[in-house]
């Protein structure tokens, strides 16, 4: 069974995750817009409970972020994705942990 602060981590959303990401790096929106180069409404769709952002739009914003493989695979999770083995997906996993 898992613990309470794992429990709690399932049932953040996306979207509220990355604001606790946000928070905790003390980046603003506008902060966020510059350092992934999101589309501003990428960012305005991210910011919607219902938004399902594209595997490679969250791969972008947790490069851009700095984010380890362990808070990569949670938000993928989130979205409802995960690696898959594939070699593009071996790819994203090399770029995160060779420069997280």
């Amino acid at each position: 069974m898992a613990s309470a602060p794992e429990q709690e981590k399932v049932r953040v959303s996306l979207r509220d995750r990355v604001q606790q990401i946000m928070d905790a790096k003390e980046i603003s929106s506008s902060d966020l817009q510059a350092l992934t180069l999101l589309a501003r409404g990428t960012y305005y769709k991210l910011k919607k409970q219902d938004y399902k952002p594209s595997f490679e739009t969250i791969i972008a914003l947790c490069v851009d972020l700095d984010l380890d493989i362990s808070i990569t695979t949670e938000l993928l999770n989130k979205a409802g994705y995960s690696f898959d083995g594939s070699e593009r997906h071996c790819a994203y996993v090399a770029v995160i942990t060779r420069f997280a």
